[in-house]
C-alpha cells in the first residue's frame, strides 16, 4: 500500500541521517549502508509487487469489458469466440484478451454489413488468427497487423499496401472474375463486397497462415509466449 511504501521511504531517510550523525568511524557507516541497501531492495520489491497488482487488475478489467462486446456481437455463438480465445496463444501467439477484442470488433463489422451470423463468426476468428500470423511473419505489432486487416475489410487501400497487398477496386474486380463472379463491383451489396475482400485477403495471405505455429520455437516467438504466460498468470 502507499502507507507501507511511505514508511519504507522514511526508513531510507533515517538511515541517511544515521550515517551523517555517526562519529564512530567507518564501521557504523558500513553497518548503516548495509541496512540502507536492504531497505532499498525491499522498497523496490514492494514497488514492483504493487505495480504488478495494478497491471493485473487493469488486465482483468479490460477482459470484462471485452467480454461484454463479444457477448453482444456474437450473441448465441459467443461460446465459439471464447473457445477460440483459449487456444489463440499457442496457435497464433495472441493473448486471450487480444483474441477476444479482435474477434469482437470484427464480428460487429460483419453484423453491420449484413453477413449471416454463422459465417460472420467463422470469419471473425479466422481473421483474428491471421492477425497473429501476420504480426509474426512481418515482425510487426499485433495491433498494427489487426488494424491493417480491419481497414482492408472496410475498403481502405493503403494499410495493406505496406505489406504488398493491393486492395484496389481493380484488384477486387479481377479476383471476382477469377472466382466466376461476373457482377460488377458497383452493383454488389455491402455484404458481398466485404465477403469478397475477406476471401481475397485469405487467398493472398495463404503463405502466412499458421506461420506462428510453424515458427513457434524461434527466439522471438518464445519471448512473446513468455510475456503471454505472465499475462495469463
Amino acid at each position: 500500500t502507499l502507507a507501507a511504501m511511505k514508511k519504507v521511504a522514511n526508513g531510507i531517510v533515517s538511515a541517511f541521517q544515521r550515517i551523517g550523525n555517526s562519529s564512530d568511524g567507518l564501521t557504523k557507516a558500513q553497518f548503516s549502508l548495509s541496512n540502507l541497501l536492504k531497505t532499498a531492495v525491499g522498497f523496490r520489491l514492494g514497488y514492483e509487487l504493487l505495480n504488478f497488482g495494478k497491471q493485473a487488475f487493469q488486465l482483468g478489467s479490460d477482459i470484462t469489458e471485452v467480454e461484454n462486446v463479444v457477448d453482444v456481437a456474437f450473441g448465441g455463438m459467443a461460446q465459439s469466440a471464447y473457445d477460440f480465445a483459449k487456444t489463440a496463444q499457442e496457435q497464433f501467439g495472441l493473448s486471450e484478451l487480444s483474441a477476444l477484442r479482435y474477434s469482437g470488433i470484427l464480428m460487429s463489422m460483419f453484423n453491420a454489413s449484413g453477413i449471416a451470423q454463422r459465417d460472420a463468426a467463422e470469419m471473425s476468428t479466422t481473421l483474428t488468427g491471421l492477425a497473429g500470423d501476420l504480426a509474426s511473419f512481418y515482425n510487426i505489432d499485433q495491433d498494427d497487423a489487426f488494424t491493417k486487416l480491419r481497414s482492408a475489410l472496410a475498403g481502405e487501400v493503403e494499410p495493406m499496401r505496406a505489406l504488398g497487398v493491393d486492395m484496389t477496386v481493380a484488384s477486387m474486380e479481377a479476383y471476382a472474375l477469377s472466382q466466376g463472379i461476373t457482377e460488377s463491383w458497383q452493383s454488389m451489396s455491402q455484404a458481398e463486397k466485404v465477403m469478397l475482400r475477406y476471401k481475397y485477403l485469405m487467398s493472398v495471405a495463404a503463405a502466412q497462415q499458421c506461420y506462428f505455429q510453424r515458427t513457434q520455437a524461434s527466439l522471438a516467438n518464445q519471448t512473446r509466449l513468455l510475456t503471454l504466460n505472465i499475462q495469463q498468470l
